[in-house]
């Protein structure tokens, strides 16, 4: 109670909301709690999130505090016009399951709601549609309703004939890691004929990285990938100050669904995988012989056989490292953020940033860790942090545990707010005996054997990453030699609370691997595919001298957009890349053609520019000479561009320059939003 003065927004919400979860209803708690928001204090710090949690909790209680509803009710008013889809969704069912329905506040979500009607999912559907029901929003009601019935009939209906892309011609993938082998699995579902190229000699030629967190099973679900069996579940995560103080938790395990849930069963949240597993499982799914290992790309050309248009064939020729070469149709680039295809587009501009950050990635075998017992954790001090999560359990490993037990209790009640080690189980970590399921198999010798060729790790293994700013040059060097960068971990960790420090020295140096984060801007169409109004003169003057040169040619994941690992987007994005280009060519040759779909999906267009001068002198009796002086440039693209430089000129008066450029998109042709993915 003492403490609620110092809280900020998220403590007092976490505070409500964990003390309901528990059923421990402190009247005296909630009242002050409702005080604190009622006065307005912290309420703009809110998100429609935690609106709703606010909401919730005191529902749960039965602590139906007017002021603090009705304050509620006018924070969410007046932000109603900015939520999303899911935010409408939760505020409305939130007090309408709280029985405070606002007049004002459903009027504001419903009239929201109408730009969103396509946007929600089945659940939020039956949420809002009983929610605004209950407040007698009969209007948006009916709205809802018919969506429903579109959506259920869209389903129903029998799907079209498939577009038949067997005369397009041979698609060559560079890079066979995650992204390239979900292209492969994508692009040959939808029927085309696809060469992937390999660097490396095989599978397992070197690491591919730990651990990953895959956020939506979209992507895998579209390429017939289920990855339930495979996941490492984490129900809870906290977050820690180096003292071991609650920062913040969250998870599936303070909710309700997480009773009685199965491991193995698609329940839709996040699946956490090994790297090396994500990528086995998608390369399943590949047809046998698409894999050209120690295959690779070093250079490519691209040629049409026509004087351009819809019905010229335009192609890529690709040239390996030993001499061979192959044509395609189409040649993706997803062979990383040190992409050998995107260097030779020589994109104008084009370079890394370094962040001023390393990440160092760990794995610890053989030992036990309750903390990440499907569990999350990190730790931060405000400039280093440690991130660890389950990297394999035995649910991924053992055909005689179909189930597992439901998720590990909460590590704290949820309304406490001290040290770790007041509600910390006792940590385990070295030494003992292998982990055993409940049937008392040793769960190492359960695993399929392509698991163990593999070398995903043994069930019960731990990956933790852990990040610090450091100098470019300096990192280079330190990320060269592990001894030191274990050195340089540890001493940043050694008074961290337990069990980091021995988390990390029981890494074994073998288990470890450290490298200056990098990234770049975002590519824009218009730099990937020079020639239209609006690229750069030095893009343009490319495209000019090769007229067809970066035309068949197009990017995915980090070699399109790398990004720091930190949001877990990496893998991610290069999985909907993957599903997204096939769904793109697809819907292009549909309209078009087998030849003119791939040119249409991946437009460029050379550039004529026409530029005509007319020059204006007049001398008025003040002796002041006014130059008037019109460019008009008009290029051969669907965006036609005007512009008009004006110059005045007087004795003693500076020069003044004034540019105005407005586009004209004529009539049939579709602006790209700029949200556009690169390829096009």
């Amino acid at each position: 109670m003492r403490c609620l003065d110092e809280f900020n927004a998220q403590d007092l919400v976490n505070t409500a909301w964990g003390f309901a979860k528990v059923g421990q209803i402190d009247a005296q708690l909630f009242t002050a709690v409702a005080q604190r928001f009622a006065a307005g204090r912290c309420l703009d710090d809110l998100n429609a999130q935690q609106i709703s949690n606010v909401a919730w909790a005191f529902a749960k209680a039965d602590q139906s505090d007017a002021r603090l509803f009705t304050a509620l009710a006018r924070s969410a008013e007046e932000r109603a016009a900015d939520f999303s889809a899911p935010d409408l969704a939760s505020i409305a069912w939130a007090f309408a399951n709280a029985g405070q329905l606002d007049a004002q506040l459903f009027a504001a979500l419903a009239t929201a709601a109408e730009q969103f009607l396509d946007d929600f999912n089945d659940e939020e559907l039956d949420n809002t549609e009983w929610a605004f029901g209950r407040a007698g929003q009969q209007g948006i009601v009916k709205r809802l309703r018919l969506r429903r019935k579109r959506a259920t009939s869209a389903a129903a209906a029998p799907a079209g004939p498939a577009v038949d892309v067997s005369k397009c011609g041979c698609i060559v993938v560079a890079g066979g890691g995650i992204g390239g082998a979900a292209a492969a699995v994508a692009l040959q579902r939808k029927g085309f004929e696809v060469v992937v190229l390999e660097a490396d000699s095989g599978f397992d030629a070197r690491k591919q990285g730990y651990g990953l967190t895959i956020q939506g099973q979209g992507a895998t679900q579209a390429m017939g990938i289920n990855l339930a069996q495979d996941d490492a579940p984490s129900t809870s995560h906290y977050t820690f100050n180096a003292e071991g103080h609650i920062l913040g938790f969250y998870g599936e395990a303070f909710g309700s669904k997480s009773k009685g849930r199965q491991e193995c069963k698609n329940s839709g949240r996040f699946i956490h995988i090994p790297r090396q597993m994500l990528r086995s499982r998608i390369l399943d799914e590949v047809r046998p012989g698409t894999i050209r290992w120690s295959s690779k790309l070093k250079s490519y050309a691209c040629w049409s056989d026509g004087e351009g248009g819809r019905r010229s064939q335009n192609g890529v020729t690709v040239t390996l490292m030993d001499g061979t070469t192959l044509d395609a149709a189409l040649l993706i680039g997803s062979d990383g953020i040190f992409s050998t295809v995107r260097r030779q587009l020589n994109l104008p501009g084009d370079r890394l940033n370094y962040v001023g950050l390393v990440v160092v990635l760990g794995i610890v075998e053989g030992v036990t860790i309750p903390l990440t017992e499907r569990r999350i954790f990190e730790t931060v001090d405000g400039t280093t942090r440690i991130y660890a999560m389950p990297f394999t359990t035995s649910s991924t490993a053992c055909s005689e545990c179909p189930g597992s037990q439901p998720p590990t209790r909460p590590l704290i009640a949820p309304a406490a707010a001290g040290p770790l080690a007041q509600g910390r189980p006792p940590v385990s970590i070295g030494g003992g005996s292998p982990p055993r399921c409940r049937t008392g198999v040793q769960l190492w010798r359960c695993l399929p054997r392509a698991t163990k060729a593999t070398a995903f790790g043994p069930p019960g293994s731990t990956m933790w990453q852990l990040s610090f700013p450091y100098a470019e040059e300096e990192a280079r060097s330190l990320c060269k030699d592990p001894t030191a960068l274990k050195s340089e971990i540890l001493r940043r960790c050694a008074k961290w609370h337990a069990p980091i420090p021995e988390l990390l020295r029981s890494t074994p140096l073998g288990g470890m691997a450290g490298y200056p984060v990098y990234d770049r801007e975002v590519l824009q169409p218009d730099v990937l595919r020079p020639g239209s109004a609006a690229a750069t003169q030095a893009a343009a003057a490319a495209a000019a001298s090769t007229p067809a040169a970066q035309r068949r040619v197009t990017l995915i994941g980090d070699a399109a957009h790398p990004m720091t690992p930190f949001k877990a987007q990496g893998a991610n994005q290069a999985l909907s890349d993957a599903v997204l280009l096939a769904d793109t060519l697809v819907e292009s040759i549909q309209r078009h053609g087998p030849h003119a779909g791939l040119d249409t999906a991946l437009p460029v267009t050379p550039t004529l520019t026409l530029t005509l001068t007319l020059t204006l002198t007049l001398t008025l009796t003040l002796t002041l000479t006014l130059t008037l002086t019109l460019t008009l440039t008009l290029a051969l693209t669907p965006t036609v561009t005007l512009a008009l430089t004006l110059t005045r000129l007087g004795r003693g008066a500076p020069a003044l320059r004034a540019d105005h450029a407005q586009s004209i998109v004529p009539g049939g042709a579709r602006a790209l939003p700029n949200a556009c993915p690169p390829w096009q």
